[in-house]
């Protein structure tokens, strides 16, 4: 399927942020989604207010996580596979809080891959973060452009 080798390099790439620059973001999820039922990996979404739930499963919020902090902190200790869809979250990363969390994630050396995905119409990395984040751009037929 089309996006799946990307969404490949993403996840082997050992960056714990990756952006995804789109005018589709609900494309970008369902291309998400098929991946992680094809590969079996969780896919959470996380939303400012309510907190993680697992991809479908709206009903199901993980405790303590309606806060940037709480989901960054919970992707800290995530002991699995893990791909967590963000939207709307640049107030948080320029948080020097937020970016030591991301930090630590990044410096993690056990073998789970825990990789939050902002989806957005337009990039804006912190300096701080630049090192530990990939880019891609998704046009509307989905094709991929990733740097770093």
């Amino acid at each position: 399927m089309p996006g799946f080798t990307t969404i490949n390099r993403i996840v082997d790439s050992g960056f714990p942020l990756a952006i995804i620059e789109t005018s589709s973001s609900q494309r970008v999820i369902s291309l998400l989604h098929g991946y992680s039922l094809k590969h079996g990996g969780a896919l959470y979404q996380w939303k400012k207010g309510d907190g993680i739930h697992r991809y479908g499963m709206n009903h199901i919020v993980v405790p303590r996580t309606d806060t940037a902090s709480g989901f960054v902190s919970y992707v800290k200790r995530a002991n699995h596979f893990g791909l967590y869809i963000v939207e709307d979250f640049y107030e948080y990363l320029e948080q020097d809080s937020i970016q030591l969390e991301l930090l630590r994630i990044a410096a993690n050396t056990d073998d789970n891959k825990r990789v939050i995905i902002v989806i957005t119409e337009k990039a804006r990395i912190p300096k701080r973060l630049a090192q530990i984040t990939m880019t891609i751009r998704h046009d509307s037929q989905l094709k991929s452009v990733v740097n770093n």
